[in-house]
């Protein structure tokens, strides 16, 4: 059968610059909205992998509740009830499961939480699946609730000072382009599988607000230091290699898939 994807998430982040990828490659595609799931109303045919981006739960403390982690929940199992059991099922998760899935640390992070307890209905239920497990994903239009965007607007307000909280938090960032090709590249991937994925840019908070700074070409900026627990260290990100059958050999370096930043993102 010829592929033919349906997508869920399809306007967020990741969803938009994947349709674009998926339109120039000519690559067939349908789209699944998260109320359709919801009613449990929908019905396609000749679908040969279904990809999961939508979530209900993000980074704002606003839409990290119970209740959003139990709707997460019951779209998998209505996914997994639905769907053909022929049909590939990757779920988009979070590298922060497999750093923390083995700790207490795992139920502090709602977000994380909630991605393991789909990721294990998943497992349990569904017979052909295949789990993505990002890093910190980053690019050009993302939400200002987001690192990057968040330090953006922070130097809006004041150019000569910049206050971070958890500064010494450490971790592995991911460029937009590059999450595309790993799912399309994970269509020919065919056993069940968990993909954990690194790229090896493991930075500091402070760090990247440095990157920042400097690209912005902002002289005299004084970075102030909130001291916060630390739930991110080094130590989960060093060493860590993906899999070969990911068929990406490089990754885009921090230090240059900023470079959609420029000096007047600040006069915007």
């Amino acid at each position: 059968m010829k592929l033919k994807v349906l997508i869920s998430g399809s306007r967020g982040f990741i969803g938009k610059e994947l349709i674009k990828v998926l339109r120039k490659k000519k690559i067939s595609y349908l789209t699944l909205k998260t109320s359709d799931i919801k009613r449990n109303n929908f019905t396609y045919k000749n679908i040969t992998h279904f990809l999961h981006l939508s979530f209900r739960i993000g980074t704002t403390k606003s839409n990290t509740t119970e209740k959003n982690i139990k709707k997460n929940l019951v779209d998998i199992k209505t996914l997994c009830k639905k769907l053909n059991p022929d049909i590939r099922f990757i779920f988009i998760s979070s590298i922060g499961v497999n750093c923390f899935k083995n700790t207490n640390k795992i139920f502090k992070n709602k977000y994380y939480y909630s991605k393991l307890k789909c990721e294990n209905y998943l497992i349990k239920n569904f017979k052909n699946y295949l789990i993505i497990r990002l890093p910190n994903v980053y690019g050009l239009n993302q939400k200002n609730n987001f690192l990057i965007p968040s330090i953006i607007k922070k130097l809006k307000k004041n150019k000569k000072m910049i206050k971070i909280n958890n500064y010494d938090d450490n971790r592995d960032y991911i460029f937009l382009s590059d999450v595309v090709k790993i799912i399309i590249n994970s269509f020919k991937i065919k056993n069940n599988f968990i993909l954990n994925i690194f790229s090896s840019n493991v930075f500091s908070v402070y760090e990247v607000t440095k990157l920042i700074v400097k690209k912005l070409k902002i002289k005299n900026c004084n970075i102030i230091k909130l001291k916060k627990n630390s739930l991110f260290q080094k130590s989960y990100y060093l060493k860590r290699k993906n899999s070969n059958i990911l068929n990406l050999k490089k990754f885009v370096r921090l230090e240059n898939g900023i470079n959609f930043i420029k000096k007047n993102s600040l006069l915007n």
